[in-house]
């Protein structure tokens, strides 16, 4: 049962979002870089834009609130959807630096 909560907390946090990605610019995804980001790239981020005919940028970082506190209170926050630390969840949500998700537009909740 842990292990399915800790892929419960990893999908949450991949899907949190920063802003919302607007039809003028290429959907932003921020991961941890290196061979990991290489899987998802393959497994999530190939499949996704193929299914939805869109392009898809990705970036990467090493993690830390203050990264996401400047981009969001700088009003230079590019950055769609990125996985963070359960930490960075934590105090994101606490200051308000994350959008809340429209479960309805992304298939309901139960999917």
């Amino acid at each position: 049962m842990k292990s399915k909560s800790i892929g419960m907390v990893t999908l949450t946090a991949i899907t949190v979002v920063l802003s919302t990605a607007t039809s003028a610019r290429d959907l932003t995804v921020v991961s941890w870089g290196g061979a990991y980001q290489d899987a998802q790239r393959e497994v999530y981020f190939q499949p996704f834009m193929e299914k939805n005919k869109m392009k898809m940028a990705e970036e990467n970082w090493d993690g830390g609130v203050g990264t996401l506190r400047a981009k969001v209170q700088g009003g230079n926050n590019n950055w769609d959807v990125v996985q963070v630390e359960s930490e960075e969840l934590l105090i994101g949500c606490e200051e308000g630096l994350y959008e809340k998700l429209d479960w309805a537009k992304l298939g309901g909740k139960d999917k």
